[in-house]
């Protein structure tokens, strides 16, 4: 089963994919401010503060990077995954620093009014996910 995590007023594509064979289908896990027609349709709604869902994506990461539950040799060759020097010697904070440093579930749950052990449990039921679609 695969997830699919949205924001928004997606309703057309909720709806089809909510229709899809008991067992065959996606399972949708709604984050936003409030109970909407796209929230009813979702397996789960995280109910989140509005104009948080950047933070909420940031938190996941950050567990997933944290638990190493991510393809260390995908991002093995991406610029700006980890810190870096530009060309002038200066040191340059990459993503995953970002991520451990500013937004761990504690921070994040703060930001989102989400629970941070729902938080945790997003995290590692996308990244176990094959293929996951946010």
């Amino acid at each position: 089963m695969s997830r699919l995590g949205c924001s928004g007023p997606h309703d057309g594509g909720l709806r089809r994919l909510a229709e899809q064979t008991p067992g065959e289908r996606t399972q949708i896990i709604y984050a936003g401010p409030r109970g909407s027609l796209s929230a009813s349709k979702a397996d789960d709604w995280v109910a989140i503060a509005p104009g948080t869902e950047a933070a909420l994506a940031l938190g996941l990461a950050s567990v997933i990077i944290r638990e190493q539950l991510y393809s260390q040799a995908f991002v093995a060759g991406a610029f700006g995954f980890e810190d870096w020097s530009d060309g002038q010697g200066r040191s340059r904070q990459g993503f995953k620093s970002l991520v451990l440093k500013d937004y761990a579930p504690e921070r994040v749950s703060e930001i989102t009014g989400a629970a941070k052990e729902k938080i945790v449990e997003l995290a590692r039921e996308f990244a176990k996910t094959k293929p996951a679609v946010a």
